[in-house]
């Protein structure tokens, strides 16, 4: 396993990455001098130093990996990336699939209602960034959070719409130069968490490898991640490129109707409840009131305690039900939020 942070001033670069462990031996006499010098250097370091060096020293001269994880922490907005030796069959790669994402969504909440969090609800903004930076590490070879010519995880979808916590951003407040967070505390933040892998060829070997890790799990079971996109492009040099987008934004506080299942058999449910866990500079804060209703006015419908988790009954008779749920901080600011589902 070899593991590197990411550096800006190496960042897409192989020259510089085979830099860092020289492997050509100077010569007069020639190209094939240097390479038979190279081979007794390499030999004799494998065999001085052991084998652990062997990884290390091919992985600087040529990335022989078979699958790579990686992770963007939401609070220090640092990324990371580790490649592992693992094979995979070339049979296990498909050329495409569109269920992937949403499969992938499937399991990470399934992990995270098994652990007693919330789950994710899956965001456009999220989805859309998530996929163009699937299809850029294909197009590239460039496996990181963030690669040549590319803003870090919360650049980039700030700058996409995503809601950010206090101030206002354009594209002149970031810079590709830096060291890749987002914006100061001045120009406001967005709050998101990334997970990247490559060579895993379907939703449950993915899911499984961040899940497996301890750095990737604590990304995908924060408790203060609130919604989700995921992008898979296959093809490249690792055959299967992933991320995985997590985030909240200020006044979005998803409500579930049974963990999000799309479908029930009974109108009696569980909701559950998401809060405000980030920051209230930007929107509304940690809020103490909920008004619930089936209906979008609201009639008869009486302010109550917040609870993260309540019983509820919908409307009588099949179809779609939409749950309405209005929030209220302690300074009156008051946000709505909605959910559906299919009674059968």
């Amino acid at each position: 396993m070899l593991e590197r942070s990411e550096n800006p001033a190496l960042r897409g670069s192989g020259e510089a990455s085979k830099s860092a462990f020289p492997l050509t031996l100077e010569s007069r006499t020639g190209r094939d001098v240097r390479v038979k010098y190279n081979r007794i250097f390499f030999v004799a370091m494998v065999f001085w130093i052991g084998n652990p060096v062997l990884s290390a020293l091919t992985w600087a001269a040529e990335p022989m990996t078979e699958t790579a994880l990686g992770y963007y922490d939401p609070v220090e907005q640092t990324g990371q990336v580790v490649f592992f030796q693992d094979h995979v069959e070339a049979d296990a790669f498909l050329e495409s699939s569109a269920g992937f994402p949403q499969e992938v969504i499937r399991l990470v909440n399934q992990n995270r209602v098994a652990a007693g969090l919330f789950p994710l609800k899956p965001n456009g903004i999220l989805n859309a960034m998530a996929q163009a930076h699937s299809d850029y590490m294909r197009a590239t070879g460039c496996f990181a959070h963030q690669c040549a010519a590319e803003y870090s995880p919360a650049e980039r979808i700030c700058l996409s719409g995503y809601g950010m916590y206090g101030g206002t951003q354009s594209l002149s407040d970031c810079t590709l130069q830096g060291g890749g967070g987002g914006p100061g505390p001045g120009d406001g933040s967005c709050f998101i968490g990334e997970v990247i892998a490559a060579g895993y060829p379907n939703p449950a070997s993915v899911v499984t490898g961040w899940m497996g890790s301890p750095p990737h799990y604590a990304i995908l079971m924060h408790a203060q991640l609130r919604e989700i996109g995921v992008g898979f492009a296959s093809g490249g040099p690792h055959r299967a490129y992933w991320t995985l987008d997590a985030g909240s934004q200020p006044n979005v506080l998803p409500i579930f109707i049974n963990d999000d299942h799309p479908e029930t058999t009974t109108a009696q449910i569980i909701l559950s409840l998401t809060n405000e866990q980030v920051s209230g500079f930007g929107g509304i804060d940690y809020a103490h009131k909920v008004l619930v209703s089936n209906d979008p006015g609201f009639a008869g419908a009486v302010w109550e305690s917040y609870a993260p988790h309540k019983p509820w009954t919908l409307t009588e008779g099949t179809g779609h039900k939409t749950v309405y749920v209005k929030y209220r901080d302690t300074d009156g600011l008051e946000i709505l939020s909605v959910d559906d589902i299919l009674l059968r």
